[in-house]
């Protein structure tokens, strides 16, 4: 499933745009998968998050790249486009076609 990224330092004491280094998540809960697979956002405030890579009750785990300081939000959309405007996909059959 491809996902869009965005991270930051929401409190507005660090504003930039650059290459950074890469992120590794690790999304070890149910509730964040079925979250991502109804097409929802995934907002690390509305989630448990830790550093600690066995962290039972993470749900999601930082693996590197990213501090716990720092909020994130995935986002399953299909497209920037399909967000901005409203078009919508659906999948045919080849007998509809």
């Amino acid at each position: 499933m491809q996902l869009r990224f965005v991270a930051g330092d929401f409190g507005g004491d660090s504003v930039s745009t650059h290459t950074a280094q890469p992120i590794r998540l690790i999304l070890q809960s149910e509730r964040v998968s079925k979250a991502l697979a109804r097409g929802e956002d995934v907002v690390s405030d509305m989630y448990v998050i830790s550093s600690q890579i066995n962290d039972p009750d993470a749900d999601i785990i930082i693996e590197g790249g990213l501090s716990e300081n720092h909020g994130f939000v995935l986002n399953p959309g299909t497209s920037i486009v399909a967000d901005v405007f409203g078009a919508a996909t659906s999948r045919l059959t080849c007998s509809e076609m």
